[in-house]
This record gives C-alpha cells, structure tokens and sequence, in this order.
C-alpha cells in the first residue's frame, strides 16, 4: 500500500453500499486509482474471515490458480486448504476443486482477488474461478480488484443482483482527496 495513506470515506461509502446483500463485488479503475488500497481497508472494516490473493502474469495456469486460492483461504482456515490439495493431487478438476472450496466457505467470509486483470483475456485459471463464484455462498463475498471487466460471466450474476460493483467515477480522487496528498508528500 501506499506510504501516504488519505482517508477516503466517501470510497468506503460506496464499497460498502455495493456490496450490501451481494456477492460479489466488483473494484474496476485504471493503474493508480487506489483499488487495492480501497479494498483493502474496506476489508479491514468488514470483519469475519478473511483471504486475500494477489495475482500476477504467472497465475494464469488453472492448477496454480486454484493452489493459490487454497492456499490464501487455508491461512484462516488449514483445512481448506489441505482439502483441495489433496483433492489436486487425486485428480479432481479445478473448476471442481474450486466449487468445493467456496462451498465449504463458513459464513461472513471475504475473499479479494487483486489483479485479476492478469487472467484476461482468456487463461486457463478463469474457469476454476467462474466456478468459484459460481459455488460461493450466499453470506460471502468476492471482491474482484481489476483494471478492467473480467470475463468471468457477471452477466448472470447483474441479472439476478448478486454482484455489484465501485468503478472509475466513485474511485476518482475528489479535488479535497488531491490537495491532502500534496500536502502529505
């Protein structure tokens, strides 16, 4: 995160509202609007169990995805993380071992996945990850910090008002936001 961090409540506002009753939430803006600094202390002030994956160029192979994903879950929750390993290792496909891992999410969790931008247009690791929305409960939340929409099939889930979203223009540094980090630097 930023050295220099500007309390934005009007963007914890907006994350907050969108994710109401939802789950999933999306964070979209270009390179240096503050997504991953938004989600993170929206994820601070939420509560309840918590994972955070960080994804790179390299997560794009559905295997490493869905490892990553275990293993960011399994550092609230060793179990899971153990049961989808060990579910890799006997051959369970990772779209399944990713529907496995969501459903056997406990209440109040929040999972943010930074950067999914990396996984588009079209990797391997978004099918394990369509499923991972697919079978998230309905007290979760996935919270997708991207630079652009993901092609995860979120028509579906626009329809039927389980996703909401922070784009661009809630992001946006206001005037007042600006002139206090000049003034902190």
């Amino acid at each position: 995160l930023a050295a220099v961090l500007i309390p934005r409540p009007r963007v914890e506002h907006a994350l907050a509202g969108a994710a109401g009753s939802h789950r999933v939430l999306l964070v979209i803006a270009g390179a240096g609007a503050g997504k991953t600094t938004a989600a993170a202390r929206f994820l601070d002030a939420r509560g309840g169990r918590t994972a955070w994956l960080s994804l790179d160029p390299s997560d794009t192979a559905a295997g490493r995805f869905v490892s990553y994903l275990a293993a960011a879950v399994g550092r609230a929750e060793p179990r899971l993380e153990t049961l989808v390993q060990d579910s890799l290792a006997d051959g369970l496909l990772t779209e399944d071992c990713a529907g496995l891992l969501a459903e056997r999410l406990g209440p109040r969790w929040t999972i943010v996945l930074d950067d999914v931008h990396h996984l588009e247009p079209d990797a391997p690791a978004l099918v394990p990850l369509r499923a991972f929305l697919r079978y998230l409960p309905a007290d979760a939340l996935a919270v997708l910090v991207s630079r652009r929409m993901p092609s995860v099939d979120l028509f579906h889930g626009l329809l039927t008002d389980q996703l909401s979203g922070v784009f661009d223009d809630e992001l946006a540094f206001s005037l007042d936001e600006t002139q206090a980090l000049l003034e902190a630097r």
